[in-house]
């Protein structure tokens, strides 16, 4: 038997390099990055992404919640990191102290970090957070007196005035449009100096409308050579047509067992297969308590020996089944293929019924990652 574990990903330094590279070049020099790192780098595993970006030109990380800050201080990040969502206010001090910039979205947020910063006689380092029509987070632009009493406060630094796009993945731009004239009309009114860096592009919106890009953009799933949506895949094969992104992350297995079943026999939970004639069965040490969706049963495939095998059966918590029928050198101990080359996120999300974004944040962070 190897000694390799039962189940693994991969993370291509390489891919995540030549993202960003790409991206620097469709936004231009004058442009900085952002890598959002928030939810274990979109599950690639924040110690091996945050490790991959040494070296590479960047205006600092940016993440969802204060513990994710503070994880990244403890792997050794020493740039700038933007709590991007919210911070609970007992991770203030801590926050503070290791130098976390910090999102500020009302009134009660405003005052707990004030507090906080002068406890410590620290002027904290925020970016205020303007909700243009997500309805999550954030002053509403009618409060627009509260946004301005926030960045003339002089216990703060402003560092950044920032929004986030509901639908900028689409191909319909009218909100799109509505949400970057509502917040650059706000951000004018209540005094460009004084609201430090503006950033409000995604990925798609990085690509898709430049007078969104300010001087920062925000760089989250296609950092990780993953398309927004098919919608935004489209749109820059028609405009931006030298855009290729490469996929960080691959997800492999080593097959555990391979047998061959009678006509008759039921496969998985409930038996909602059963063979109708002799069947050589894989199973693989993978489950949905991998992050290995359950939706994928009857449905889903991989890739061993170059050949596709589907899966059959129920995938069950810890395991799951495949027909190998047609590839008959199929054995234990073969190198199975989860996600990777002609089977990637993307399809996995279309099979399930839901995002890319999906597929990779629920792989299970206990998982390995190997930095390759």
């Amino acid at each position: 038997m190897s000694n390799s574990p039962r189940t693994w990903i991969e993370i291509s330094r390489s891919a995540q390099r030549h993202n960003l590279r790409t991206i620097q070049r469709v936004v231009g020099p004058s442009v900085k990055i952002m890598p959002v790192v928030k939810a274990n780098a979109y599950g690639h595993g924040v110690a091996e992404i945050v490790s991959s970006l040494r070296g590479q030109s960047q205006w600092g990380i940016g993440v969802a919640y204060g513990d994710e800050a503070l994880q990244a201080r403890a792997i050794g990040y020493r740039g700038r990191v933007v709590v991007l969502s919210n911070w609970q206010t007992k991770e203030l001090p801590e926050l503070i102290k290791n130098r976390i910039e910090l999102v500020v979205w009302d009134q009660s947020s405003l005052r707990a970090v004030v507090r906080s910063g002068k406890k410590f006689q620290i002027r904290p380092q925020v970016h205020i957070k303007i909700d243009t029509g997500t309805t999550r987070i954030g002053f509403l632009p009618n409060q627009v007196n509260l946004i301005k009493s926030a960045l003339k406060n002089s216990a703060l630094n402003i560092a950044g005035t920032f929004s986030h796009f509901a639908n900028a993945e689409e191909r319909v731009s009218k909100r799109t449009q509505e949400q970057l004239k509502r917040f650059t009309t706000l951000a004018n009114e209540v005094g460009a100096d004084g609201g430090g860096e503006r950033h409000i592009a995604c990925t798609a919106a990085i690509l898709r409308y430049p007078e969104a890009r300010f001087g920062l953009v925000r760089l989250g799933i296609g950092l990780y050579g993953i398309w927004p949506s098919q919608e935004s895949r489209d749109w820059c094969r028609a405009n931006l047509g030298t855009v290729k992104l490469q996929p960080v992350l691959s997800w492999y297995a080593r097959l555990a067992q391979v047998k061959t079943v009678s006509p008759g026999t039921g496969i998985g939970y409930g038996s909602t297969v059963i063979a109708k004639q002799a069947m050589r069965i894989g199973v693989l040490p993978v489950g949905y308590a991998d992050g290995y969706d359950r939706r994928l049963s009857n449905r889903g495939f991989v890739i061993i020996r170059k050949q596709r095998a589907p899966i059959v059966g129920r995938i069950c918590m810890n395991l799951c089944m495949i027909d190998v029928t047609k590839i008959p050198g199929a054995q234990a101990n073969d190198v199975v293929t989860l996600i990777g080359e002609k089977n990637d996120a993307a399809t996995m999300a279309e099979l399930c019924g839901t995002i890319p974004y999906e597929v990779t944040t629920r792989i299970n962070w206990s998982l390995p990652r190997i930095l390759v």
